[in-house]
């Protein structure tokens, strides 16, 4: 667990040696009903597990699926899952049991729980250093149901889950603008990288996740910051301003419709190719899938 320059922890006091950091998960375990588990660093694949776990179990809240819902998904993700990656998010004994109790949480479905356990993976994330975000790679498989999974939904379980995701919607203007301000003084290929995310990014955004023909803001877009990062260092803090507003301006070319429909279609896609799945939903009590023919 990062900790800030007085080395203070979770629960307010300095965690530096092995003693006190055992009274913080023996403290967890007390109060807050978190499994106790040493201050040391978790195994990355358990970590990953049970991060993968949770993204599962956090999506299917936010939907509020209902046991024939989770029943039809089951169904229908039974070939769909990404192979497990091979590297997890490095996790520390306290985070670990966090996620654990954030996971019981959802598992019980227990709206205070569920709001307390995320308050607190959220304070722990926001003390850890650096990314450790897991990113799986949606499938092709998953692509192709992605239709299906959508039909699962009611028109209110989509939008309240646009509305407790609202934040983590991405803005084409906003992706623009940032990577402008990112632009200037990147080494060719940190900029060729920074270049190809952006322009995925809006391609997604613009086309879905297999369009079938590729849309005009990817060629747009990089062309617009092949010009930012090609100006000298004074004209490009000169003209700032001005690429901002462009930026924003190529941006909200994007249907703001489609960009929803097609973000959203990304989340099922991520969902249905998460490879602790099958997992969650056997935590939540679906029956596996059984055979055809059985």
């Amino acid at each position: 667990m990062a900790t800030n320059d007085a080395g203070r922890g979770l629960f307010g006091f300095r965690a530096a040696t092995g003693s006190l950091a055992v009274c913080a998960c023996l403290l967890a375990v007390q109060f807050f009903g978190i499994p106790a588990v040493h201050a040391d660093a978790v195994p990355s694949s358990d970590a990953l597990k049970l991060q993968l776990e949770v993204d599962a179990l956090s999506t299917m809240e936010d939907l509020h699926l209902t046991p024939a819902q989770l029943s039809a998904l089951q169904d229908l993700s039974s070939d769909t899952a990404a192979a497990l990656p091979t590297s997890g998010p490095n996790l520390d004994g306290v985070h670990y049991a966090a996620l654990q109790a954030l996971r019981a949480a959802l598992i019980s479905g227990n709206e205070d729980q569920i709001s307390q356990a995320q308050d607190k993976v959220s304070d722990l994330e926001e003390q850890q250093e650096g990314d450790d975000d897991t990113d799986v790679e949606p499938t092709d498989a998953a692509k192709g149901k992605v239709t299906a999974a959508v039909k699962l939904l009611t028109a209110r379980q989509l939008a309240g889950y646009i509305s407790e995701n609202t934040d983590d919607i991405p803005d084409p203007g906003e992706i623009l603008v940032g990577a402008v301000k990112q632009c200037q003084g990147l080494s060719d290929d940190d900029y060729q990288s920074l270049r190809d995310d952006t322009t995925d990014q809006l391609g997604e955004l613009a086309g879905g996740l297999s369009p079938s023909k590729a849309p005009s803001i990817i060629a747009r877009a990089g062309r617009f910051l092949d010009h930012a990062h090609h100006l000298s260092a004074d004209d490009f803090k000169t003209q700032l301003p001005t690429l901002e507003d462009e930026a924003r301006k190529l941006g909200n070319s994007v249907d703001p419709m489609a960009c929803l429909r097609h973000w959203f279609e990304g989340e099922m896609a991520d969902l249905l190719s998460n490879p602790q799945l099958g997992q969650a939903l056997t935590d939540r009590g679906v029956p596996a899938s059984q055979p055809a023919g059985q």
